[in-house]
């Protein structure tokens, strides 16, 4: 039974499990406060309170690891937030940004790679402005399938506004396999710079199996896996950073010192390669997952849109030097990772090894978001075990699942196409151009210039992504079923 209050008198208090005060202080007049509101009078921005009070009360009524709060502690600086967005937009896939360029064309890559970067730099802005709107609607921090979720159930979408959980869902999905799709790079790459380890030896027959050596690199990716103190491992990987800073400038010396004039290379790709660098080249967003949750952790928020922007344009120039010099110095031998190309001297074995570490040391990292969601369904389907036995056996499962995906694909590039033209697409154009124009519904209902140019500029975005996606993505499946025949 629904309370009216009258004369702006104080509504009662909603309390989450943990105490949390929700909903309280006084109220405008003549508004009817009901959970379900339905056939009520109410403006839209009475709507939209309602929804999100109720929601927040949900979202603090689940289990605790799922709720997000704002807390002061544990922020880090400037400096740590754009060493963090560069470190996570440029792991293993920026090696293989050289064989994307291949696929495209040495004179149509940088400028489809440029175009990439321009609409991938208004697909994070969008995400960032829909970000800091939500946060202070809601009134805790979101990630990003909780931003999906309330931008789609206040937004211009009638079927998305029935069905918010499914875009949640969708989002969160997506997150999962962007992650996995990481893990499972790291397995092909570590078997990939073995198998060159072993041809420089003359070692044959099952050494040289990529098969065989994936489950080589099982062992040591399984051990560490299992390290289940995350601030040891971030401190790692903190360190370790200076070893892939080295290793990506030595590469890219020895580019230059490889290079050849370009001029016999091909200047586009083929209608059936193009696709396929389309999907590596937008696979190289490999840190959208990581968007949110660093500009959450980001102390000074009046800094971050500085932040976001210098970072990436600092990435996307990194990548697009580094695929052209790449492509240019070993032509139509570049292979799937450039660390493949490097010649067998000491010293670049030396790159190999610093580069092998840092990924034995990135994958548990990588892992650890996925692990958090494995863990709370194992916790229902073993509800009788310590946190420790749930751990584990999230962890052992999905390491798993990644030696398994990592066998079943047959080299790097296609794994990367298939990875970036389903989840980099999604979480790097579709999703934000979408959140972004539900967000610009909730703050201007009527039609006015500035909403029909975000609609016009979301359509477009998701244009391009749908299409490039479904292209790069069947093709990508397509020739990893022709692999296995």
């Amino acid at each position: 039974m629904s309370e009216s209050y009258q004369n702006g008198q104080a509504g009662p208090s909603h309390y989450g499990h943990r105490g949390v005060m929700l909903n309280a202080g006084p109220r405008p007049k003549g508004v009817i406060y009901d959970e379900s509101f339905q056939d009520q009078e109410h403006t839209d921005e009475d709507q939209l309170l309602l929804k999100s009070n109720r929601r927040r009360r949900y979202m603090l009524d689940e289990d605790d690891d799922d709720v997000v709060k704002i807390e002061d502690h544990n922020l880090i600086s400037n400096a740590q937030s754009l060493m963090y967005l560069f470190k996570a937009n440029t792991g293993v896939a920026i090696l293989a940004i050289p064989c994307a360029f291949k696929y495209g064309g040495i004179m149509a890559s940088p400028i489809v790679m440029f175009i990439i970067a321009c609409f991938a730099m208004i697909s994070f802005n969008m995400l960032s402005t829909s970000n800091t709107y939500l946060t202070a609607f809601v009134g805790v921090k979101l990630d990003y399938g909780e931003m999906a979720f309330f931008a789609c159930e206040n937004g211009p979408y009638v079927l998305l506004r029935k069905y918010p959980h499914f875009v949640k869902f969708f989002a969160n999905s997506m997150l999962v396999f962007a992650q996995l799709g990481n893990c499972i790079a790291y397995f092909i790459f570590l078997a990939g710079t073995l198998r060159t380890v072993f041809v420089e030896y003359d070692l044959h027959g099952l050494l040289l199996n990529m098969k065989v050596l994936t489950l080589i690199v099982f062992g040591p990716l399984f051990l560490f896996a299992m390290i289940r103190n995350i601030r040891l491992l971030s401190k790692l990987a903190g360190f370790i950073n200076l070893f892939y800073l080295f290793s990506l400038v030595s590469i890219m010396v020895c580019m230059v010192m490889h290079i050849s004039n370009p001029e016999g290379l091909p200047k586009v790709g083929t209608m059936q390669t193009v696709p396929i660098f389309f999907g590596d080249a937008i696979y190289t967003i490999e840190g959208i997952g990581c968007l949110i949750p660093l500009k959450n952790k980001t102390r000074n928020q009046d800094a971050w849109t500085y932040i976001l922007n210098f970072g990436m344009s600092l990435v996307f120039g990194m990548i697009i030097i580094f695929g052209f010099l790449g492509y240019a110095a070993f032509g139509e031998e570049t292979n799937q990772s450039i660390t493949y190309n490097l010649p067998p001297t000491i010293f670049y074995k030396s790159v190999h090894f610093l580069l092998s570490v840092t990924v034995l040391v990135s994958y548990p990292v990588q892992l650890y978001p996925v692990v958090h969601m494995t863990k709370q369904q194992v916790k229902k389907i073993l509800p009788k075990q310590s946190d420790k036995v749930h751990d584990y056996t999230a962890r052992t499962f999905l390491v798993f699942v990644t030696l398994v995906a990592a066998v079943a694909i047959p080299g790097l590039s296609l794994l990367l196409d298939l990875v970036g033209s389903i989840a980099s697409v999604a979480l790097a154009l579709l999703l934000p151009a979408l959140i972004y124009d539900c967000v610009v519904f909730m703050q201007v209902k009527c039609w006015t210039g500035y909403r029909m140019m975000v609609r016009a500029l979301a359509y477009l975005i998701l244009l391009l992504g749908l299409i490039g996606g479904l292209v790069s993505s069947g093709i990508a499946i397509k020739d990893i079923v022709a692999q296995w025949r």
